[in-house]
């Protein structure tokens, strides 16, 4: 006991005299000077490890600053605050060039250029590796563009980098999905639950993660608010008579609202466009009106009511980004 009191002790002295050397270091931005100051002592104090993080970034060392706040993400005490530094730190751009390169990027996937999209990001990455926003972004056009493996990389750097990042977990998800690994996949989609049906992707990932578990009963049950919710969603409805999941006598209902959004094929896109734009373009499918048309059409060949509920469905075209 009395050799822990002196220590304890010690530590009091050692952090009076550290905390004056640290605010002097503060006011004049001595930001190397933090970082030889507070880095032997990582782990030990989160306030001093936020001034820490900080000073990383002023030196552009983010993947430094992302693995240190990683280390309080799991105490209950600052876990929320360790979430917020780490996604801004995460998510900051470091120049100009490099935030251009971004945007640039996002408008090309707004129009579906995923080749010129992904063109952009290659630049901007390696100007700032760590950037979460560019990793989230590569990982989104390298699936569109079927380079599956070069996204699994680019996921897991980034799931490394910020565990709890929203969009790189619904990503990770739709790969377990081609991997045939649907029960990864709900389990992922299930702690995004808070926030993904209010987009039509990720919300037909998830009904296909439950029909390949054959828990279609859950998707029956579910189906009838999300489509009173989202009246313009054109290819979760295609989806669910694709796979034989619009209860028989809600089949007429629901092929009529379908033939009604396809209309106004100019009013279609606007829509789509608002809701994408809702989204970031993160949630923005590969299917035009046509292609779902074309789908729709498929789908209304079939006889739905007869097929069985939780049978296996081959995987349509429309789960597909």
């Amino acid at each position: 006991m009395v050799i822990l009191a002196a220590i304890l002790l010690q530590s009091l002295l050692m952090t009076s005299s550290n905390a004056s050397e640290m605010n002097s270091l503060l006011q004049q931005k001595d930001w190397p000077g933090l970082v030889l100051l507070l880095k032997p002592k990582e782990g030990q104090n989160f306030d001093h490890d936020l001034i820490l993080s900080k000073a990383y970034i002023q030196l552009e060392r983010r993947p430094e600053a992302q693995k240190l706040l990683n280390t309080w993400l799991d105490d209950s005490k600052y876990a929320e605050l360790a979430k917020k530094q780490l996604d801004l730190v995460s998510n900051i751009f470091f120049s100009q060039e490099t935030s251009n390169l971004y945007f640039d990027a996002v408008r090309l996937i707004s129009i579906r250029k995923w080749a010129e999209a992904k063109d952009r990001l290659d630049q901007a990455i390696v100007k700032e590796p760590g950037n979460i926003l560019l990793i989230s972004r590569l990982v989104q056009v390298d699936i569109q563009l079927g380079l599956k493996d070069a996204a699994a990389e680019q996921l897991k750097v980034g799931l490394d980098l910020n565990p709890n990042q929203n969009e790189l977990s619904v990503f990770s998800a739709r790969l377990a999905l081609d991997d045939e690994e649907e029960r990864d996949a709900q389990r992922t989609l299930l702690n995004q639950k808070s926030w993904i049906f209010e987009h039509e992707l990720p919300t037909i990932w998830y009904f296909d993660s439950l029909q390949s578990l054959k828990r279609s009963s859950e998707i029956l049950t579910m189906q009838k608010g999300i489509l009173k919710s989202h009246p313009n969603w054109a290819e979760l409805r295609v989806w669910l008579l694709k796979n034989g999941l619009v209860p028989k006598d809600q089949i007429a209902q629901v092929k009529t609202q379908i033939e009604e959004l396809f209309k106004d094929p100019e009013k279609f896109n606007q829509t789509q466009e608002s809701e994408y734009r809702k989204g970031q373009y993160y949630w923005i499918s590969n299917n035009s009106i046509d292609q779902l048309k074309t789908m729709y059409i498929a789908a209304t060949a079939e006889k739905h009511a007869e097929k069985p509920m939780d049978k296996p469905a081959e995987k349509s075209a429309s789960t597909n980004p």
